[in-house]
């Protein structure tokens, strides 16, 4: 789903026109912006959305990313040269084995490592936090992980949210219902298993 679609649905699931004037283009174009019945939803539809995304994220829900990458002679791995920015590293292997490591800072340290390999990083993005910047760009959510599926039930939410300064029981309705949607989706496993376990110390016999 298009951001613009996911945003315009947000809004158009609060309030229902019976004119049917409030179509996507027409929300798109501005022509809602100064609306009695819709300035509102419009102004504030991103707030719950970007907690909507963050709340998926924290939950496990939305699929990690995977960075290759050689260490360097130090076992060092730069965070901030990745594609995406990286909210949180859930796994560094070389050679089909899982590695330990230590995050500082935006900095990887790998315990066993090889300078002339390759290390696979898999890492949760720190996904950004959405405007109406974004929407002359429009990226489709499927770019950051974000299935249709999962729009639907942000819509869900951000109803729910939006809903608030107008019927409160009905807006925790709203939100306790995608709260469900979300718990139910099936939490991402992680690639990176270790599957070795190396001898740091040995005592001698």
């Amino acid at each position: 789903m298009l951001l613009s679609k996911l945003v315009y649905l947000s809004i158009k699931n609060v309030l229902y026109q019976n004119d049917g004037s409030f179509v996507e283009e027409n929300f798109l174009n501005g022509s809602f912006d100064n609306d009695i019945d819709l300035s509102m939803q419009i102004h504030n539809v991103f707030s719950p959305l970007n907690e909507a995304i963050a709340r998926l994220s924290d939950l496990n829900r939305i699929p990690y990313r995977f960075e290759r990458i050689k260490p360097s002679i130090y076992g060092e791995i730069e965070l901030s040269n990745f594609v995406h920015p990286v909210k949180e590293v859930m796994g560094v292997s070389q050679g089909g084995h899982a590695t330990a490591f230590k995050k500082l800072g935006s900095t990887l340290y790998l315990e066993w490592f090889n300078s002339d390999e390759e290390a696979v990083v898999e890492y949760s993005e720190d996904i950004k936090t959405f405007s109406y910047e974004d929407l002359e760009e429009n990226e489709d959510m499927k770019n950051y992980g974000i299935s249709d599926a999962m729009c639907n039930y942000i819509i869900e939410f951000v109803k729910g949210k939006l809903l608030e300064p107008i019927a409160p029981e009905l807006a925790n309705l709203h939100i306790t219902t995608a709260e469900s949607y979300f718990q139910a989706i099936n939490p991402v496993k992680k690639a990176t298993i270790q599957s070795v376990v190396h001898k740091k110390f040995e005592i001698g016999m």
